[in-house]
């Protein structure tokens, strides 16, 4: 496999994942955009841009799965905080059944092939 592909596999999986990944930390309270990114690149996130987590931000926004309002910064301007609505609540708890899953077949394929 050209080392290419590689990265163009790993590319589309970390797209499928981010939406995962921050909608797992916004189920634990509310966060803005700058401390998600902090977060992703301490947690593993080293390839994901910035600009990546904020369209996934505003896509999550737009689909009603969360909600924002601005909030006081001691720093400048004042920051968009994120938080899980309902129906996030909810498309989280289907995409974490199914992320689970999905990742039970992969261990026992990676275990019998290998």
């Amino acid at each position: 496999m050209r080392g290419g592909a590689v990265h163009d596999w790993t590319v589309q999986v970390r797209k499928g994942l981010i939406e995962l990944w921050l909608m797992g930390h916004l189920a634990q309270g509310q966060s803005y955009g700058y401390q998600l990114g902090q977060l992703m690149f301490e947690e593993g996130g080293q390839g994901v841009r910035w600009g990546t987590i904020y369209r996934v931000l505003a896509r999550l926004r737009r689909a009603g799965w969360v909600t924002v309002h601005k909030g006081y910064s001691p720093l400048g301007p004042g920051r968009n905080y994120y938080r899980l609505s309902p129906a996030g609540e909810r498309r989280l708890k289907q995409m974490t059944l199914s992320w689970r899953s999905l990742a039970r077949a992969i261990d026992k394929a990676l275990k019998a092939g290998g």
